[in-house]
């Protein structure tokens, strides 16, 4: 079996789902399934840097909605020297 990504206008995706979903040799898997069994094979170091990285972007979608205030850069590095890091 082979794999197709496609991307489809906000207007026809209904129309187009509904299409692919007629033809019972055709499997469409989610979103949610397809990150789910991403993760299931990373490593435990792997999946650690992917919840660091994650929790960075929603502390700066928060830092983005103004409901947390951002720090300065200098305040990283400086915790970077303290841990070794740079």
């Amino acid at each position: 079996m082979k794999t197709l990504t496609l991307e489809i206008p906000d207007d026809q995706y209904d129309v187009v789902l509904a299409f692919i979903n007629t033809m019972p040799e055709v499997q469409v898997q989610s979103k949610k399934k397809r990150a789910e069994e991403i993760l299931a094979q990373l490593t435990p170091a792997q999946l650690e840097t992917w919840e660091d990285i994650k929790g960075a972007f929603e502390e700066f979608k928060l830092v983005r909605e103004g409901k947390k205030k951002a720090r300065p850069i200098s305040m990283l590095f400086d915790e970077l020297k303290a841990e070794g890091l740079s």
